[in-house]
């Protein structure tokens, strides 16, 4: 399985998760198969709200699940619609959000959840 984390850096599985879906500066893809991890940068990371393009950033990683803290109505929409599962992820190392979905502790997102700004703490 290939999840996809927007993370602040590029420090590894320690790199600690963006608040915001979005706006993150980087997507941390990870297989669990391999154990492998790569950062992909975010080309949407400055954009106007509900304006990002989530689909655009990943769409060529393969992704399975998105592990987030918080995401926008519209990017919730477009990656479900997709068929990629959205769940919510507590704030800190990327890590323990991947262990807690492998645990499967981890909620799928709602829509009625969704952020309606860029500061989703």
């Amino acid at each position: 399985m290939r999840i996809c984390i927007p993370v602040q850096d590029d420090r590894g599985l320690e790199a600690p998760l963006n608040p915001h879906f979005g706006s993150a500066p980087y997507f941390l893809i990870h297989d669990t198969a391999t154990g492998r991890s790569a950062f992909l940068p975010n080309g949407e990371e400055e954009h106007a709200h509900g304006q990002c393009h989530p689909l655009q950033s990943i769409a060529s990683q393969d992704v399975d699940v998105v592990l987030c803290g918080g995401i926008g109505r519209r990017a919730l929409d477009l990656l479900q619609q997709s068929g990629l599962r959205v769940c919510l992820a507590p704030a800190g190392p990327a890590r323990a959000a991947i262990q807690g979905f492998i645990a499967g502790s981890l909620l799928e997102m709602d829509p009625s959840g969704a952020c309606q700004h860029h500061s989703c703490e």
